[in-house]
């Protein structure tokens, strides 16, 4: 097992000024425009080894596909039930070759398309004795992540599938991270979940603490932070009814280059308790001030020692509200912090302080 426990301030934390910024190239998505460019939200997306992007707009039913530069492609799907149709389409996967892999109908169909936006198959998750599918990404050509809700324990329920020949369950593994809460039965949350460098990697629901894992689900390596300001869930589970929100958040790592990854979080001002925090928000007989927030962007080198934090008001970047997505030249993919759904595409720029060379 390998472990890097970083502290609170990272190597380059004494830097003059920030040691990378974030260089805009392209954006899809207009306000008012051509209806191919009308997004009613950003949903997941996957872009191939020529920089095209894919896009699963699971409000408007229709996935997407737009080049490098912005032109649109082609435009598919309806909402309905049929073959190339969706309904409640939450999840896309590229399989890095042919298919653009699709968890439609709250996960319980399995749908393929093929790059140019034709309708190739589909298959039912109860055929893999599986309910409920998300799609997380691909371990290689034929080997494909999933998750399923984790009822009545804060954590991912992982079901890993060989997409060889005919389709079936390979391994499946619990991430638990319940410890002393008392956790409501017939209810789930659970942390996020990506593949990066080949592995299967998870966020904590409360601390800053990556972990990766193999297709056994066991722990080959863990990354740490010494920062206590992440918060828990709020939890209720009483009379007044069943409730579970959460008030902070740390999403996985993103490569952006061989030599660096990010991170990205955000969590409340001021101390809460989570539980009288919700039970209040559930109450609704005395108005709440609205939470204060700070977001951090971690930037990482190639062993995952941590070189500088950039904390900022507020639960995202000034730019971009969260990160969705990466291509093989370590370019991120966001969500725009615009009035309207746009993505936007970012070219990360790091510049190493003097006399710094890690």
């Amino acid at each position: 097992l390998s472990v890097v426990n970083n502290p609170h301030d990272g190597l380059w934390q004494d830097a003059d000024e920030v040691p990378f910024r974030f260089v805009l190239e392209q954006t899809w998505g207009v306000e008012d425009g051509p209806e191919e460019f009308m997004f009613s939200g950003i949903g997941d997306l996957q872009i191939d080894a020529v920089g095209n992007i894919y896009h699963l707009d699971s409000r408007a039913s229709k996935l997407s596909s737009y080049d490098a530069s912005g032109k649109h492609r082609w435009t598919t799907g309806r909402e309905g039930d049929g073959p190339g149709e969706f309904k409640q389409a939450y999840s896309l996967v590229f399989d890095g070759g042919e298919y653009l892999i699709v968890f439609n109908q709250l996960g319980n169909r399995i749908d393929r398309f093929d790059l140019d936006g034709s309708y190739v198959d589909s298959r039912l998750s109860e055929s893999l004795d599986q309910i409920m599918l998300g799609g997380i990404g691909m371990l290689n050509a034929t080997t494909i992540v999933t998750s399923t809700p984790a009822m009545g324990f804060l954590g991912r329920e992982i079901v890993i599938i060989s997409t060889e020949s005919e389709w079936k369950v390979m391994t499946s593994f619990s991430i638990d991270q319940t410890g002393d809460l008392e956790f409501p039965a017939g209810m789930f949350l659970g942390p996020e979940v990506s593949i990066l460098d080949g592995f299967i990697v998870n966020s904590h629901v409360s601390d800053y603490l990556f972990e990766f894992r193999d297709t056994t689900g066991t722990v080959r390596s863990r990354v740490s932070r010494d920062m206590k300001k992440l918060v828990r869930p709020g939890i209720q589970n009483g009379s007044s009814g069943r409730a579970i929100v959460t008030f902070s958040t740390m999403n996985t790592p993103v490569r952006i280059t061989d030599n660096y990854y990010l991170a990205t979080g955000y969590w409340p001002v001021d101390h809460i308790d989570p539980d009288e925090r919700l039970s209040r928000i559930m109450d609704r007989s005395s108005p709440l001030d609205p939470l204060e927030y700070e977001s951090t962007i971690d930037l990482y080198n190639a062993q995952f020692e941590l070189l500088y934090s950039w904390t900022t008001p507020d639960n995202s970047h000034e730019d971009f509200r969260s990160i969705e997505g990466w291509d093989r030249e370590g370019k991120i993919y966001v969500a725009m912090n615009t009035d309207f759904p746009q993505i936007g595409r970012f070219r990360v720029e790091v510049t190493p302080p003097r006399n710094q060379t890690r």
